[in-house]
């Protein structure tokens, strides 16, 4: 189904209380579509439907208004630089971002995990001396 029509049954879903399948949806077109900030937004709308704030703030994460309490519960969950950049889902180079702010969100989150996997490895080197 196309981008246009699968949003126009997001919100009939949301319309009819069908908030688990509007939420499936677009979950599926945040999967197509990684580098559509509004379908993010969107999905962010309908997690704080359902009161999850740290699902809201994962998809809110590369937004410069996101609220900070949900950033701060995203960031608990998911503590590591790896498993933050896994959680959004983000695929290829950071110079798609639609926004400067996304592009340094994704930046800061990758350059952070590269640290993170420099720091292990040479604690691993260190072990085996």
């Amino acid at each position: 189904m196309p981008l246009r029509e699968t949003l126009a049954q997001v919100d009939a879903d949301l319309a009819a209380g069908r908030v688990p399948v509007a939420r499936q949806r677009l979950r599926g077109l945040t999967s197509s579509f990684p580098h559509d900030l509004t379908l993010r937004r969107r999905l962010a709308e309908v997690y704080r439907l359902y009161g999850d704030a740290t699902e809201a703030g994962r998809w809110m994460y590369l937004e410069g208004d996101r609220n900070a309490e949900e950033t701060a519960a995203f960031e608990a969950r998911y503590r590591s630089p790896g498993w933050r950049m896994k959680a959004l889902a983000w695929r290829g180079p950071e110079a798609k971002a639609a926004t400067a702010f996304a592009e340094g969100q994704l930046v800061a989150v990758r350059t952070a995990r590269k640290g993170v996997g420099a720091h292990r490895q040479l604690e691993r080197s260190r072990l085996l001396l």
